[in-house]
């Protein structure tokens, strides 16, 4: 997970940049993920390198803003969605999350490319994950860390 979400990341990053960066046009979407903000039991690796993913792409979009470059970067960070990659894993949904939290591919599609037209650095797509990073963000870390356990714990139970 880490080779895939950190190092590919940054060598394909870097190589796309190397060309956009000389054309002064281009963008580049790094697909995040809303447990980048909110973290939960089961996924320390993911959740670390999703953070890691924000982090790397919003020092990016600053460095290519302080040269003036108008290639854009974006942090694309969708909260559960549907795709193939749950089905390919012969996960059952259910059990990951109420079904009003499941949002489709083409929504997530659209509201990247939206703010990506605008410059929009961080994306998340749907009004409930924009709420719950919000909030959680304004949290003193003690007590995102105690309801984030809370959270775990309830789930862990319904297993």
């Amino acid at each position: 997970m880490h080779k895939l979400h950190v190092l590919a990341a940054v060598r394909l990053t870097h190589a796309a940049l190397k060309n956009m960066t000389v054309a002064n046009s281009g963008a580049i979407i790094n697909v995040a993920s809303v447990a980048a903000f909110v973290r939960g039991t089961g996924g320390a690796s993911y959740g670390a390198t999703k953070s890691w993913m924000v982090a790397f792409t919003e020092a990016l979009y600053l460095e290519l803003k302080s040269v003036g470059s108008a290639v854009k970067m974006q942090a694309l960070c969708p909260g559960y969605t549907f795709s193939e990659f749950h089905d390919v894993l012969h996960v059952d949904r259910k059990r990951l999350a109420s079904n009003f939290l499941w949002m489709p591919t083409e929504f997530v599609v659209h509201q990247s490319l939206e703010a990506l037209r605008r410059g929009k650095l961080f994306v998340i797509p749907g009004w409930r994950y924009q709420v719950i990073v919000e909030v959680a963000s304004k949290l003193p870390a003690s007590l995102r860390v105690a309801i984030e356990a809370a959270v775990s714990k309830g789930r862990s139970a319904r297993r």
